[in-house]
């Protein structure tokens, strides 16, 4: 039982880190979205200092476990199929082919490309609707 909730932990942390990414990495430069806010918006110290702990708050995924780590730097690396439809660009997926060159050109051995193709297909599981979601 303990390995299952193990299990769900990694695709958690995954899950998460997609989404994240798909967000555009936000929080990636806290002090320079509060300087813009300080100088064009003319926000207060304490508007700021609640807004850099928000920020804070969702700014990264906090942790990728060592056996993820792999998927998501493949993850990373892949470029998406889009699709150009009647709502504009549509994230369609990752190929299986773009997984598999992105395996080979970090490196990663050949013995765990089952396991990064099945955690880099949760991670764009999760990425997708965020990636889409003004559609």
């Amino acid at each position: 039982m303990a390995e299952v909730h193990r299990h769900r932990g990694h695709r958690k942390k995954l899950t998460e880190a997609a989404i994240w990414w798909a967000r555009g990495c936000p929080g990636a430069d806290v002090e320079k979205d509060l300087e813009r806010l300080r100088e064009e918006e003319g926000w207060n110290e304490t508007a700021l200092a609640i807004e850099r702990a928000e920020q804070e708050a969702h700014a990264a995924p906090r942790l990728i476990w060592p056996e993820n780590w792999n998927a998501a730097r493949v993850f990373e690396s892949c470029k998406w199929t889009k699709l150009l439809g009647l709502k504009g660009l549509y994230w369609d997926h990752i190929s299986a082919t773009e997984i598999t060159s992105a395996c080979v050109l970090l490196k990663i051995p050949r013995k765990e490309w089952d396991q990064v193709f099945d955690r880099v297909r949760a991670m764009e599981i999760a990425a997708k609707p965020v990636l889409n979601e003004d559609k």
